[in-house]
C-alpha cells in the first residue's frame, strides 16, 4: 500500500480556460463528482454506478466500415471509454479518469514528465488536499495510458487482452509489456513496454496555498 503524499504537484495549464480561471480566482482544483462525495446519498449513487462520467455511448447502428480518419477520432475516446470500464470492473472505488484531478506526488516526477512529454516546468504548482473535504484517490501509471493510446490502432484486441491492459492499469502496476504486428512487415512482432511514470487520480479539491511556480 502507496502512503497517500501529503503534498501534490499539478501541471495548471492555459489551455482549458476554465479550468485555469477558476485555479486563478479560488486557488483550487475541484473534481467532477466532489459534490456527491460529500453527502451519503451521493456516495451511494457513486458505488452503484448510477452517477455515469461517461458523455457519449456506443452507437449500435454505426456503419461498420470505418475510414482512417473514423478510426483515429475515435481512438482516444475508446481508450477512456474502455478505461471507465475497467475501473468499473477491477477498481470501482477509484475516481473515474473521466471525473478526477490528475496530479503527481513530487517534484522529480514533474521532472521525468517533462522530459518525457514536453510539459513546460514552469505550469508546475503545489497543492494538498483541502481540509474537510471528502475524497477518493487512486495510484496509477500514466505511461500505459500513452501506450495504448498508440497501440490500440495497430492491433485487434479481444476482450482478454482489454481486461488485462485494465486489470494492470487500475490494480496499480507498473512496467506493462505488449506486442503488435509490425506496420511494414505483418509476419513480424514488435514489443512494446510502457515504462513508469506514477499519478495520482483524486475525487475531492486540492488546494494551493502558494501560486507561485515550483521550477522558478
Amino acid at each position: 500500500m502507496v502512503s497517500l503524499p501529503q503534498e501534490f504537484f499539478i501541471f495548471v495549464s492555459q489551455v482549458r480556460p476554465e479550468a485555469y480561471l477558476t485555479y486563478k480566482h479560488t486557488k483550487t482544483f475541484t473534481s467532477r463528482f466532489a459534490g456527491l462525495l460529500a453527502t451519503d446519498e451521493g456516495r451511494r449513487q457513486l458505488d452503484a454506478g448510477q452517477a455515469d462520467p461517461m458523455p457519449f455511448i456506443p452507437n449500435d447502428n454505426m456503419y461498420p466500415d470505418l475510414s482512417p480518419f473514423s478510426v483515429s477520432a475515435m481512438n482516444l475516446y475508446r481508450v477512456e471509454w474502455d478505461a471507465e470500464l475497467g475501473r468499473r470492473a477491477h477498481n470501482q472505488m477509484a475516481p473515474s479518469r473521466m471525473s478526477a484531478i490528475f496530479a503527481f506526488a513530487d517534484s522529480a516526477t514533474c521532472e521525468l514528465v517533462a522530459s518525457r512529454h514536453n510539459w513546460p516546468l514552469d505550469m508546475v504548482r503545489r497543492f494538498r488536499l483541502a481540509y474537510g473535504v471528502p475524497h477518493r484517490t487512486a495510484r496509477v501509471n500514466m505511461e500505459i495510458i500513452s501506450l495504448l493510446r498508440a497501440v490500440y490502432p495497430l492491433a485487434m484486441w479481444g476482450p482478454e487482452q482489454l481486461n488485462a491492459f485494465w486489470h494492470h492499469y487500475w490494480t496499480g502496476q507498473g512496467n506493462l509489456d505488449l506486442e503488435t504486428p509490425e506496420l511494414h512487415n505483418g509476419q513480424n512482432w514488435r514489443q512494446w513496454s510502457s515504462g513508469e511514470t506514477w499519478e495520482w487520480l483524486i475525487e475531492g479539491q486540492l488546494v494551493s496555498d502558494d501560486d507561485s511556480p515550483v521550477f522558478a
